[in-house]
């Protein structure tokens, strides 16, 4: 699924596909040509949005869900460019995840969603997942451009 040795840590734009387990389609419907989120899509995406706080040496681009699985772009900042990141804004790229690898951000993505819907099961009426609300792994394409 993934590069062998391949540094995903370094710099670029990865585009990251992550499935349901057995492709079920538990976070939303497809309407009129429109996807519309569930209270699980909802949460989802709202895990996703928060990606960008948790790991600040990335930024989240477009991104969209679908009834059983998820399409999004992370670009990895390159943090050693650029001006000392000791001093500046309170949003400083430095932090416990500051230079995280992709496998990491996606487990957290994936842990934090799960949990999500665990709650919106027991709260909401979400219907029951079985063993895994994702399946292992995930797909990625990465353009990874080098700075010279």
């Amino acid at each position: 699924m993934r590069l062998k040795d391949f540094d995903y840590a370094q710099p670029g734009a990865y585009f990251v596909t992550i499935a349901s387990q057995g492709r079920a389609c538990l976070f939303g419907e497809i309407a009129s040509g429109d996807m519309r989120l569930n209270a699980a899509g909802k949460n989802s995406k709202s895990c996703w949005s928060l990606l960008g706080q948790k790991f600040p040496t990335i930024e989240i681009d477009a991104f969209v869900i679908m009834p059983n699985h998820i399409h999004g772009i992370v670009n990895i900042n390159n943090v050693s460019v650029g001006a000392d990141l000791r001093v500046g804004p309170p949003n400083a790229r430095t932090g416990a995840h500051a230079g995280a690898p992709l496998p990491k951000m996606i487990q957290w993505f994936k842990t934090m969603s799960t949990n999500a819907y665990i709650r919106g099961a027991n709260t909401l009426g979400l219907p029951p997942f079985q063993r895994h609300l994702w399946q292992r792994g995930y797909y990625e394409l990465s353009s990874v451009v080098k700075l010279l």
